[in-house]
C-alpha cells in the first residue's frame, strides 16, 4: 500500500499508520471537482469594537484588498462577508477561501466551522444538506493599519480581507 500526500505551503498533516483488527483506516476523501467559484459577497460588515457589533457596509461586487486607498486603508479589525450559495445534492464539500489577510473564521448557516491563521484557508465538511446555504467569513487583519509609528508609516500597507477566490469542491465519487 502507498499513501500519496499533497500539501500546500504551510500545511501540515498527521497520519497514524497501522490498524487494529476492529478498526480499519478510511482512505482520505479527494475533493477533485469544483462545484463553484465565488468572487463577490452579498454583504460586507465591519466590526465596531466600541459597540461590539457589526454594521453593514453593503454588497461587494468583487472580493478585493480592503486596505486599498478606495476602501478601508486605516481600518484594523474584523471584516465579515456573507456569501449565499445553493447546494444541489447533499454530501461532503470542501471550502477553500483562497487568499486571506490575515486570520479567517468560517461559519456555515450560522454554525462555526473553524478558524485558520495561515494558508491553506481550507475547510472540509463531512456532510452538508441540499438547499440554500450562507457562508459567513470573518477576516481579522492586524493593528498596523490603525496604529502606525514612524517606521511602519513609511512601509507598504499589506493587504486586508478575503481576496479569494472562494471555491467549493466536491469529490468526484459523490452521490455514487
Amino acid at each position: 500500500n502507498m499513501l500519496s500526500i499533497d500539501l500546500e505551503p504551510y500545511e501540515s498533516c498527521v497520519y497514524i499508520l497501522g490498524s487494529t483488527p476492529d478498526r480499519q483506516p478510511k482512505p482520505p476523501v479527494v475533493y477533485d471537482q469544483t462545484l463553484m467559484t465565488i468572487t463577490s459577497a452579498a454583504d460586507l460588515s465591519l466590526y465596531d469594537y466600541n459597540t461590539k457589533t457589526f454594521s453593514s457596509a453593503g454588497p461587494l461586487k468583487e472580493l478585493c484588498n480592503l486596505s486599498a486607498p478606495s476602501c478601508y486603508p486605516d481600518y484594523s479589525g474584523i471584516f465579515a462577508y456573507e456569501i449565499p450559495f445553493p447546494l444541489d445534492q447533499p454530501g461532503p464539500i470542501q471550502i477553500h477561501l483562497g487568499e486571506v489577510h490575515d486570520a479567517a473564521t468560517l461559519f456555515l448557516d450560522q454554525e462555526k466551522i473553524g478558524m485558520r491563521i495561515c494558508p491553506p484557508y481550507r475547510f472540509c465538511l463531512n456532510h452538508v444538506n441540499q438547499g440554500p446555504h450562507t457562508l459567513r467569513v470573518e477576516v481579522a487583519n492586524t493593528l498596523d493599519k490603525h496604529h502606525m509609528d514612524l517606521i511602519s508609516s513609511a512601509q507598504e500597507i499589506s493587504p486586508s480581507g478575503l481576496l479569494g477566490p472562494v471555491t467549493i469542491k466536491i469529490p468526484s465519487s459523490r452521490g455514487e
